[in-house]
C-alpha cells in the first residue's frame, strides 16, 4: 500500500507565475530581434505571439491571484516597451518600417511614465489598448511586410497615437479653472 503525500498549495508558484511570464517576455526579445535581422521573420512571429499571449496571461493571472502591484503593473510596461521597440528596430533594420517609428513608441512609452500624479495610472480609454493595437500591427507587418500593407498600419499607429496623446494630455488640463485641481487617476487601470 502506498503512502500518500498532503499536496501544499500555498499559491507561492500562482504568485510569482505573472512575474514569471513577464520576465519571460523581456528574455524573448532578443531573439526575436536576431530572427528578423537574420530573415527569419515566420520564427520571428511566432515567438513575438508567444511574447504577445504573455502579456495577455501575466495581467490576468496576478488579478485572478490578488498579487497585482505597482511594481509588477511597472516591470508589465517595461517588457511591453521591451518586446514592441526591438520588434520594431528589427524591422527598421531590414528596411520594413521607418526609424521614426522608434522615436515615437519612445515618445510614448516616456508619455505613459511621466504623466501618472498621486501614484496612480491616467485613464486614458484610447491608452489603454494602444499596446494592444501597437503589437498587433507589428505582428501583422510581421506576417505582411509589404510596402501597401506597411504605410496602412503606419497611418493606423499615427492616427491612434495622436488620440491617446490629447487624450492624456487633457488629463494634466486642471478641472473647472482651478490651478490645484486635476482629473484625478484611477487607480489599478492597466
Amino acid at each position: 500500500m502506498s503512502e500518500t503525500v498532503p499536496h501544499r498549495s500555498d499559491g507561492v508558484v500562482n504568485k510569482a507565475l505573472p512575474n514569471i511570464l513577464t520576465l519571460v517576455r523581456i528574455v524573448l526579445c532578443p531573439f526575436i530581434l536576431w530572427s528578423i535581422t537574420v530573415g527569419l521573420l515566420g520564427f520571428a512571429f511566432f515567438l513575438f505571439a508567444l511574447a504577445a499571449l504573455t502579456d495577455v496571461l501575466d495581467g490576468r493571472l496576478a488579478r485572478r491571484y490578488g498579487t497585482d502591484t505597482k511594481a509588477g503593473a511597472y516591470l508589465d510596461v517595461i517588457a511591453d516597451f521591451a518586446l514592441v521597440s526591438m520588434t520594431t528596430t528589427g524591422l527598421v533594420l531590414i528596411g520594413t518600417l521607418p526609424v521614426w517609428l522608434l522615436v515615437l513608441e519612445g515618445l510614448m512609452f516616456g508619455q505613459f511614465v511621466l504623466t501618472p500624479r498621486d501614484g496612480g495610472l491616467v485613464y486614458d480609454p484610447f491608452g489603454k489598448h494602444y499596446g494592444t493595437m501597437l503589437m498587433s500591427v507589428i505582428g501583422l507587418t510581421l506576417l505582411f511586410p509589404h510596402a501597401l500593407l506597411v504605410t496602412f498600419f503606419l497611418l493606423v499607429i499615427v492616427g491612434y497615437t495622436s488620440i491617446s496623446v490629447a487624450f492624456r494630455m487633457s488629463t494634466l488640463i486642471p478641472k473647472g479653472g482651478q490651478d490645484d485641481t486635476f482629473v484625478t487617476p484611477i487607480e489599478g487601470v492597466e
